[in-house]
């Protein structure tokens, strides 16, 4: 049995789920958000061998833990064991009890995950992403982070800089519908009248790249789908291309030998097994590493391009 963890509204599981379901596999979908209201019933021992046995039981179908063998996870959530101040203690200590409980049961699985959220975790950082990214020899924007003006004035001396969102919150407003998030942007003069607001939070900032075109690679254990987006053809996308998404040409394209043993080997070294990575591809041919998402999406290229990613995820899992 394979057990896909995901939201109800995930379109990306649902193409998984038909093309592990149309090769004859077996699949349970369990939405973490809502394990409080569809779990109903749990019982797991600890066997001679170290394994944990037993079953679980998600609305109406019955699971074995020992008939799990592999996880494809596109939410790991737990969102009704959130604190909340309004909810009575009592209330509180038993989500956090049931959330501690199937944490546990997961990460006592062992069997493949694509992609375990530990291992997510691990590379959430930008940051982070960057370092291992140079010490494998990829090109790397030059970056700094900080609230102090002065520094970033510095940086900006005699080179474009853009600036980035870090985190990967997106705020809502009081109406509960309008959101806030920060696409990629070049700082122009303007935005320098506001610079002593950088001494509230942190900024992320990186060399800017000139780029001819961006690329999207999506990893599915060693098979590599590559994307030439041609985002420089509208204004709106030249800098981040999400600005504009779904207008600009796209192609599906063939990476060098060196540039492929790279990625997974950033890939191998982030304990991943899907990824999607973004590039930016200069004048001169060169490769510029933006960052490497866990979770990305990847039906847009797929309906497009006619890329068989949802299948080949499909045959990762079943193989296992």
């Amino acid at each position: 049995m394979i057990l896909v963890m995901a939201e109800d509204q995930d379109q990306h599981a649902d193409m998984v789920i038909r093309a592990i379901e149309s090769k004859g596999g077996d699949v349970l979908r369990v939405n973490p958000e809502l394990l409080d209201k569809r779990l109903n019933g749990i019982s797991c021992q600890l066997d001679q061998e170290g394994n944990v046995t037993g079953s679980f039981q998600y609305l109406k179908r019955q699971a074995e833990i020992s008939s799990i063998n592999s996880v494809f996870c596109r939410n790991y959530h737990f969102q009704f064991a959130e604190e909340d101040e309004s909810l009575p203690a009592d209330d509180l200590l038993i989500a956090k009890e049931l959330e501690a409980s199937f944490k546990g049961l997961c990460e006592s699985l062992s069997c493949k995950w694509m992609n375990a959220p530990w291992h997510m975790d691990a590379c959430e950082s930008k940051i982070v992403q960057m370092q291992a990214a140079r010490r494998l020899g990829f090109h790397v924007p030059e970056m700094l982070f900080t609230n102090q003006a002065e520094s970033l004035l510095d940086f900006m001396s005699g080179q474009e800089v853009v600036v980035k969102q870090l985190s990967g919150i997106c705020v809502f407003e009081e109406d509960g519908v309008s959101a806030k998030s920060l696409y990629t942007h070049l700082l122009k003069n303007n935005d320098l009248k506001e610079i002593s607001d950088l001494q509230h939070s942190p900024a992320f900032f990186n060399s800017f790249v000139n780029k001819q075109h961006d690329l999207r690679v999506t990893v599915v254990g060693k098979k590599i789908f590559a994307v030439r987006i041609f985002s420089q053809q509208f204004t709106e996308s030249q800098v981040d291309f999400r600005r504009r998404e779904g207008d600009w040409k796209m192609e599906a394209c063939e990476l060098s030998d060196v540039l492929e043993g790279k990625i997974l080997r950033l890939m191998q070294h982030f304990n991943l097994s899907f990824g999607a990575l973004d590039f930016a591809v200069d004048a001169a041919g060169r490769f510029w590493f933006l960052e490497i998402n866990s979770e990305g999406n990847w039906l847009w290229m797929e309906s497009e391009l006619g890329l068989p990613v949802s299948d080949t995820i499909a045959n990762q899992l079943l193989e296992s």
